[in-house]
Protein backbone atom coordinates (compact mmCIF):
# COMPACT_ATOMS: atom_id res chain seq x y z
CA UNK A 1 0.00 0.00 0.00
CA UNK A 2 1.07 3.72 -0.84
CA UNK A 3 1.99 5.62 2.10
CA UNK A 4 -0.26 8.33 0.72
CA UNK A 5 -3.18 6.19 0.77
CA UNK A 6 -2.19 4.43 3.87
CA UNK A 7 -1.70 7.97 5.69
CA UNK A 8 -5.28 8.92 4.04
CA UNK A 9 -6.65 5.72 5.71
CA UNK A 10 -4.93 6.30 9.23
CA UNK A 11 -6.98 9.69 9.23
CA UNK A 12 -9.84 8.43 7.78
CA UNK A 13 -9.80 6.11 11.18
CA UNK A 14 -9.02 8.69 13.19
CA UNK A 15 -11.64 11.10 12.35
CA UNK A 16 -14.27 8.01 12.29
CA UNK A 17 -13.31 7.55 16.16
CA UNK A 18 -13.36 11.16 16.71
CA UNK A 19 -17.04 11.64 15.71
CA UNK A 20 -18.01 8.16 17.19
CA UNK A 21 -17.41 9.89 20.75
CA UNK A 22 -18.87 13.12 20.00
CA UNK A 23 -22.33 11.25 18.24
CA UNK A 24 -25.65 10.45 20.81
CA UNK A 25 -27.48 9.05 18.50
CA UNK A 26 -27.23 5.48 18.52
CA UNK A 27 -28.05 4.92 14.66
CA UNK A 28 -25.23 7.63 13.72
CA UNK A 29 -22.98 5.81 16.18
CA UNK A 30 -23.70 2.47 14.59
CA UNK A 31 -22.96 3.68 11.05
CA UNK A 32 -19.45 4.95 12.31
CA UNK A 33 -18.96 1.66 13.74
CA UNK A 34 -19.29 0.26 10.19
CA UNK A 35 -17.38 3.23 8.50
CA UNK A 36 -14.89 2.43 10.38
CA UNK A 37 -14.67 -1.89 10.24
CA UNK A 38 -14.99 -0.79 5.91
CA UNK A 39 -11.66 1.51 6.58
CA UNK A 40 -9.76 -1.33 8.99
CA UNK A 41 -10.89 -3.68 5.37
CA UNK A 42 -9.35 -1.61 3.26
CA UNK A 43 -5.92 -1.31 5.23
CA UNK A 44 -5.98 -5.24 5.13
CA UNK A 45 -6.65 -5.94 1.48
CA UNK A 46 -4.89 -2.80 0.04
CA UNK A 47 -1.80 -4.50 -1.93
CA UNK A 48 1.71 -3.50 -0.57
CA UNK A 49 3.88 -1.32 -3.26
CA UNK A 50 6.64 -3.93 -4.55
CA UNK A 51 9.64 -3.27 -5.84
CA UNK A 52 11.24 -5.25 -8.15
CA UNK A 53 15.09 -6.62 -8.08
CA UNK A 54 17.22 -4.28 -9.73
CA UNK A 55 19.92 -6.28 -11.85
CA UNK A 56 22.97 -4.17 -11.65
CA UNK A 57 24.80 -2.92 -14.97
CA UNK A 58 21.46 -3.25 -17.01
CA UNK A 59 20.01 -0.19 -18.74
CA UNK A 60 17.02 -0.41 -16.89
CA UNK A 61 19.40 -0.47 -12.98
CA UNK A 62 21.31 2.51 -15.36
CA UNK A 63 17.85 4.78 -15.56
CA UNK A 64 16.26 3.83 -11.80
CA UNK A 65 19.79 5.31 -10.69
CA UNK A 66 19.55 8.02 -12.75
CA UNK A 67 16.03 8.83 -11.64
CA UNK A 68 16.52 8.86 -8.12
CA UNK A 69 19.27 11.84 -8.68
CA UNK A 70 17.52 14.74 -7.21
CA UNK A 71 17.13 16.76 -10.58
CA UNK A 72 16.13 13.45 -12.30
CA UNK A 73 16.08 13.34 -15.99
CA UNK A 74 14.32 14.32 -19.31
CA UNK A 75 12.74 12.19 -21.83
CA UNK A 76 15.19 14.08 -24.75
CA UNK A 77 17.92 12.78 -22.04
CA UNK A 78 16.53 9.73 -21.73
CA UNK A 79 16.28 8.73 -24.74
CA UNK A 80 19.37 9.75 -25.95
CA UNK A 81 21.10 8.30 -23.57
CA UNK A 82 19.99 5.11 -24.18
CA UNK A 83 18.86 4.89 -27.84
CA UNK A 84 15.30 4.50 -26.88
CA UNK A 85 12.22 6.35 -28.79
CA UNK A 86 9.14 7.92 -27.03
CA UNK A 87 7.22 5.14 -27.07
CA UNK A 88 9.72 2.43 -25.76
CA UNK A 89 10.75 5.24 -22.64
CA UNK A 90 6.41 5.27 -22.36
CA UNK A 91 6.74 1.72 -21.77
CA UNK A 92 9.94 1.28 -19.54
CA UNK A 93 8.38 4.34 -17.31
CA UNK A 94 4.78 2.28 -16.98
CA UNK A 95 6.87 -0.85 -15.97
CA UNK A 96 8.09 1.11 -13.40
CA UNK A 97 4.94 2.30 -12.18
CA UNK A 98 3.87 -1.30 -12.23
CA UNK A 99 6.62 -2.56 -9.72
CA UNK A 100 5.95 -0.05 -7.53
CA UNK A 101 8.45 2.67 -8.12
CA UNK A 102 6.82 6.43 -7.57
CA UNK A 103 7.85 8.50 -10.72
CA UNK A 104 6.69 12.21 -10.46
CA UNK A 105 7.08 14.03 -13.80
CA UNK A 106 6.74 17.79 -14.72
CA UNK A 107 8.69 20.13 -17.12
CA UNK A 108 11.56 22.37 -15.87
CA UNK A 109 11.10 25.88 -17.08
CA UNK A 110 12.09 26.14 -20.73
CA UNK A 111 12.33 22.82 -21.38
CA UNK A 112 9.52 21.43 -24.40
CA UNK A 113 9.00 17.71 -22.86
CA UNK A 114 8.54 16.44 -19.36
CA UNK A 115 11.11 15.64 -16.43
CA UNK A 116 10.81 12.39 -14.72
CA UNK A 117 12.36 11.60 -11.25
CA UNK A 118 11.95 8.72 -8.64
CA UNK A 119 10.96 9.86 -5.12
Amino acid sequence: MSDRLSDMLGEALRLTRELEDEIDTPSLRSRLVGLEALIEQARAIAPPLRTAAITPGTKRAALIAWLQQPGGATAEEIETAFGWSAGALSAVLSGLRRDGYRLTRYRRSGDRRSTYRIE
